[in-house]
């Protein structure tokens, strides 16, 4: 008796994974200049009701993140995983921010948090959000298993992406000057000098202004007064202090000053902009 030939091919699995994800929320945002949403609840305890991860990207414009441990302002295709309950709120200035972000809870799987990325969607990233978002409108069973599906799905493709991406085309200096600006970030408070940046990276002073010109495409002067105003923005916002006080405590020579540079960026005093200012809750 002839036999014929079977071929037998199998793949076994050693891992013990079980990885789970239940969405929270998701929120397709297009906002217009002057855009705010804080959030009190950040000074609340920890549990497990507000215990979840936020994923954000942006698709276009401008916008910033205020967290716990600093500032994280958003420029198009930039990205970030972040934990919720840290997050004092979103803030534009004078331009339009076009964004999704997706709450979830995640089990037996860690993500990068506060580590941004500069991407493209890839390919159905957005679409894939659309879908997310109108399943768990639906709010059936079924459709918010898949819509969890198709999100554990997409977080192991932006991992799979953000992993190239932190390993190939990036400038020598890239590491060098991200650390520099979460130093800016949490001191910005100080009377910042560029030769002590300069310093801490080792450079001289117009090697350093070269390379930072490079990479944030603005001058570390213009840079740090930019986010010493958008700090001041969120002073106003949220706060009661002074004028006065918040140009001391943003290290500005003088109130007179600060209210010329906020003017100059913001096209309003900083009085004015906190009278028009008003809380919207996501």
């Amino acid at each position: 008796m002839a036999y014929k030939h079977i071929s037998n091919q199998a793949a076994f699995n050693t891992r013990e994974i079980n990885i789970s994800t239940n969405i929270v929320s998701c929120y397709m945002t297009h906002t217009n200049p002057f855009y705010r949403n804080m959030r009190a609840s950040y000074t609340e305890p920890l549990t497990p009701q507000n215990d979840f991860i936020g994923y954000i990207h942006t698709l276009d414009g401008e916008g910033t993140i205020h967290l716990t441990d600093g500032d994280y302002t958003f420029h198009k295709n930039d990205a970030m995983f972040f934990h919720h309950h840290t997050n004092k709120g979103f803030t534009n200035d004078n331009t339009n921010w076009n964004f999704f972000v997706i709450y979830f809870k995640l089990n037996n799987l860690s993500v990068p948090l506060n580590v941004m990325w500069n991407f493209p969607p890839f390919a159905n990233e957005t679409g894939t959000i659309k879908e997310i978002h109108y399943l768990v409108n639906a709010n059936s069973y079924l459709n918010i298993c898949k819509a969890n599906t198709l999100l554990q799905k997409l977080i192991i493709e932006v991992l799979s992406y953000t992993g190239g991406v932190n390993t190939n085309n990036k400038s020598p200096y890239y590491e060098c000057m991200e650390n520099l600006e979460r130093y800016i970030h949490q001191n910005i408070h100080l009377n910042l000098q560029i030769k002590d940046l300069a310093d801490r990276c080792s450079f001289s002073i117009n090697h350093f202004r070269n390379i930072f010109m490079q990479h944030f495409k603005t001058s570390p002067k213009n840079y740090i007064i930019k986010e010493k105003l958008k700090r001041a923005a969120f002073l106003l916002d949220d706060t009661t202090l002074s004028i006065a006080t918040i140009s001391d405590e943003l290290s500005f020579s003088s109130p007179a000053y600060f209210t010329s540079c906020f003017k100059k960026y913001y096209k309003v005093t900083p009085l004015s902009f906190r009278t028009k200012s008003s809380n919207i809750t996501h």
